[in-house]
């Protein structure tokens, strides 16, 4: 209870969105309208890794199974730890109750700049170390977790898009949108797990890749036309973290050859250490502006309504 309450005045706070003893019915109606929209698309979203489970058991074993939920288990743990801390930051700032066009435009591209700066190196680099990471951490009999993992963590890297729809689609209040995308992904990872059967195991985990991947490009649109064209805009704000995470996959698996026949565990450090200087270097001497403003957004929340 005390929890729930300092989150509400949490939010009251940041929203300036006060409750009232009045009551309408109108009001009522329609909030019980978006709350059962909400509700119906964020249960699609939860069903679709569940679709996978119910694939990958009929059409291959528990066994299978076993190791797919394990890679799934650790994608979800990095997801905690650097996507949801930003996640939470689109509704409160997209529904701020003094937000206009101009300031949503520049939250969204403000946070999509910050959500790449972080994520896309992240899930690069756990893709760059997964069949380390499997060795070192999991038992011997479940190595075959690896390659799962590197795909999930390859597809991982179109969090700044995908992982925020549902937040950013519900602050903008598009919540009839939200329901038709989430019920294509329910629809179009089924139709792809029968298409892609005959890949195994690995050719069911990219068809949830491949739903990130469409579902994206559906849902970007939806967004972008409200304050007219932002495509060269955004593009401006991700293209960095993506090449200083191909650069940085490019120098890992050049010099991955050097320490090939080192142990796991000393493998996951070079290979970590080395990608994050790779990384952060290419940032600091050929796009040193943005990455200061996005450094302005990690320690200063007011920097993310700021212009760039």
């Amino acid at each position: 209870a005390m929890a729930n309450t300092a989150e509400a005045g949490s939010l009251i706070v940041q929203t300036r969105v006060f409750p009232s003893f009045n009551f309408d019915r109108a009001w009522a109606r329609d909030f019980a309208k978006e709350a059962a929209r909400i509700f119906m698309a964020q249960t699609c979203v939860k069903s679709l890794l569940r679709v996978l489970d119910i694939a990958i058991a009929a059409f291959f074993g528990a066994a299978a199974v076993g190791l797919w939920r394990i890679a799934e288990r650790i994608m979800q743990a990095v997801f905690a730890a650097f996507a949801n801390p930003i996640s939470s930051l689109w509704v409160i700032l997209l529904s701020a109750k003094d937000t206009g066009p101009e300031d949503r435009k520049r939250i969204f591209l403000n946070l999509t700049q910050l959500g790449a700066t972080i994520l896309v190196p992240v899930f690069v680099g756990i893709a760059l170390i997964s069949q380390d990471f499997i060795n070192v951490f999991v038992a011997s009999e479940f190595r075959a977790v690896g390659p799962i993992l590197g795909l999930l963590a390859i597809f991982g890297s179109l969090a700044p898009f995908y992982n925020f729809r549902n937040a950013v689609l519900i602050a903008l209040k598009r919540t009839r949108a939200l329901v038709n995308l989430a019920l294509w992904d329910l629809v179009f990872l089924s139709a792809l797990c029968l298409v892609l059967r005959p890949f195994g195991t690995m050719g069911l985990v990219s068809a949830l890749g491949l739903v990130y991947l469409v579902s994206t490009v559906l849902y970007m649109p939806n967004v972008l036309k409200e304050d007219g064209d932002k495509l060269g805009a955004l593009a401006y704000r991700v293209a960095p973290a993506y090449l200083g995470a191909a650069v940085m996959a490019a120098t890992v698996l050049i010099s991955s050859s050097m320490f090939a026949d080192m142990p796991s565990l000393w493998q996951i450090g070079l290979k970590s250490s080395i990608g994050a200087a790779t990384y952060f270097a290419y940032l600091f001497l050929i796009h040193r502006n943005w990455l200061q403003k996005t450094v302005e957004m990690v320690l200063d929340r007011k920097a993310q309504v700021k212009p760039a």
